[in-house]
C-alpha cells in the first residue's frame, strides 16, 4: 500500500473517532454563559466519550506506526542498546566448549562482545527476509587480535575472531546455502573461497590480517552480488542472520566486537 493511501486511511479514520467521541451538542440545552459551556462540554466528552476517543485513537497511533515501519528503508538486527535481543538464539556444538556472548559499553557505545578461548558458537536470528527488497548488509564490528594458526583453507584452521553469516533458504529446500563474511587472518582481502566445512557455504574476507585491529571498522555488503558470485544464481529468501567468534580448531582465543547490524533497500 502507498504512503498516500496509508496517509489517507490513518486521518479519515482519526476524524471519525473524532466525530463518534463528540457529543450531540445541539440536543443539549444551550448555555449563554462561555466558561460553564467550555465545563460542560470537558465534563460530558472525559465522562461520557472520552474511552470511546482514546482507545481508537490508540488503535489508529498502532496503525499508523505499523505502516511507517512498513516504509522503512531499514530492518534493524540489533544495535544492542537495550541489551541483547531475545530473539537471538545461542547455537551451540556437540564436544565444544561455548564463547562467551554479552552487551557491553565499549568505546561510548553499547555493543555484542565475543570472548573464544579454544571454543565455538555463535549467535543466530531466524528471520524472513526478502533480498530483492533488502539487499544491502551493514554493521560494524572490532577484533582484538587475529589468530595466528588461522587458515580458511584448511579444517585445522577454520576459526576467525569475528565472523557475519546470511543464510539464506526458500520454503521446501531442504539445504540452506550460506554467505558467510569473516575477519581472516592468511586468506586476502575481498577473496572468496568454499567453507572447508560445509560445502553450500562461501567464505568471504571482508577483513584480512592485523592492519586493522583494535578499531572500529564499517561494513556494507550487496548480498545479491555476492550470492550471484558464490553459487551463480539470484538468491532465495534470508532464513537467518548469524555472528560468531570461534577458536577451537587452533586453539587460540580471540575477542571480538558487533554493532549497529541492519538490512537496508537499494538506494
Amino acid at each position: 500500500m502507498k504512503n498516500v493511501t496509508w496517509l489517507t486511511f490513518f486521518y479519515q479514520n482519526l476524524a471519525v473517532v473524532c466525530a463518534s467521541a463528540c457529543p450531540a451538542w445541539e440536543d443539549r440545552p444551550k448555555v449563554t454563559n462561555a466558561k460553564v459551556a467550555a465545563e460542560r462540554m470537558q465534563r460530558e466528552f472525559f465522562q461520557d466519550r472520552g474511552p470511546v476517543f482514546f482507545t481508537g485513537l490508540a488503535v489508529l497511533c498502532i496503525l499508523f506506526s505499523l505502516a511507517v515501519c512498513s516504509w522503512s528503508a531499514e530492518l534493524l538486527v540489533d544495535d544492542f542498546e537495550q541489551g541483547v535481543r531475545p530473539e537471538w538464539e545461542h547455537r551451540t556444538f556437540r564436544n565444544r566448549s561455548e564463547t562467551r556472548y554479552e552487551a557491553v559499553s565499549v568505546d561510548g557505545v553499547m555493543a555484542l562482545r565475543a570472548e573464544s578461548v579454544s571454543s565455538a558458537s555463535g549467535y543466530v536470528m531466524r528471520i524472513r527476509i526478502d533480498p530483492r527488497e533488502y539487499p544491502v548488509l551493514e554493521w560494524r564490528w572490532k577484533v582484538e587480535n587475529v589468530l595466528e594458526k588461522g587458515d580458511a583453507g584448511t579444517k585445522a584452521g577454520d576459526d576467525y575472531p569475528a565472523r557475519v553469516y546470511v543464510v539464506f533458504r526458500d520454503r521446501g529446500r531442504l539445504r540452506s546455502t550460506v554467505l558467510n563474511y569473516i575477519w581472516a587472518n592468511r586468506l586476502p582481502q575481498a577473496e572468496m573461497i568454499p567453507s572447508s566445512y560445509h560445502r553450500d557455504a562461501m567464505m568471504i574476507a571482508v577483513r584480512s590480517g592485523t592492519d586493522d585491529v583494535g578499531q572500529w571498522k564499517a561494513e556494507r555488503r550487496d548480498l545479491r552480488k555476492d550470492y550471484r558470485r558464490a553459487f551463480g544464481s539470484e538468491p532465495p529468501m534470508i532464513a537467518a542472520v548469524a555472528v560468531m567468534t570461534d577458536s577451537d580448531d587452533t586453539g587460540e582465543a580471540a575477542v571480538a566486537y558487533y554493532d549497529f547490524i541492519r538490512f537496508l533497500k537499494a538506494r
